[in-house]
């Protein structure tokens, strides 16, 4: 059965906006970045067939696959690619919208905030940063994404997967904002007739 209908531009474009609503846009957001029906409802918090269902709405809507399987995993189409962009950029407007009107109560609010972060970071920091906002923000929630060598977090932040990153990041891309949050010392211990030590140390001062 062929995606889509024929009927006339101003109809159809009319016809499509009304049936189009923020939760929908959220499914679509989330399923093309977690590129899974069952990471996306985990995500989402719901049922696998109400994801499925929405997704159903949603190539109907568009006319297009959207997502569709490659090898063991999904991936989006290029229509569906396109669409991650405007999906986020939506999104977002409408968090600042009701944020704006309401202004931010951590008492009441009830966002999901997203931070990618290092291993590193597990031991103190991030078990401190919980707690403390689990007493200033309880109705939120903390999503810890990893850091790896081949995170494209640039772009992840741009589509809204994530809000923060906290890592090693010295020259950030200009559009984006970047503040110190700590810095530490690192220190190599090594036993006095290790080769190592033989041979002398090289570094800055």
């Amino acid at each position: 059965m062929p995606y889509g209908k024929n009927a006339a531009p101003g109809m159809r474009d009319q016809a499509l906006f009304d049936k189009i609503d923020l939760h929908l846009i959220r499914v679509l957001h989330t399923v093309l970045t977690e590129r899974s029906v069952s990471r996306a409802a985990l995500r989402l918090g719901m049922h696998q067939p109400a994801v499925s269902a929405a997704l159903k709405r949603l190539r109907e809507l568009a006319g297009d696959p959207l997502l569709v399987r490659s090898g063991p995993g999904m991936v989006p189409t290029d229509a569906g690619l396109r669409m991650v962009e405007p999906a986020s950029s939506i999104l977002r407007a409408a968090e600042v919208l009701f944020s704006d009107a309401r202004g931010f109560d951590p008492l009441t609010a009830t966002q999901t905030f997203r931070l990618a972060a290092s291993d590193y970071l597990d031991p103190q920091f991030l078990p401190r940063l919980v707690a403390r906002l689990k007493v200033e923000a309880p109705l939120t929630r903390i999503e810890i994404h990893p850091l790896s060598g081949d995170s494209d977090y640039h772009a992840h932040l741009g589509q809204g997967a994530i809000d923060v990153v906290i890592g090693n990041w010295l020259q950030p891309p200009d559009e984006l904002h970047r503040s110190e949050l700590f810095t530490d010392d690192v220190a190599c211990l090594v036993a006095q007739d290790h080769p190592a030590a033989r041979r002398g140390w090289s570094g800055p001062d």
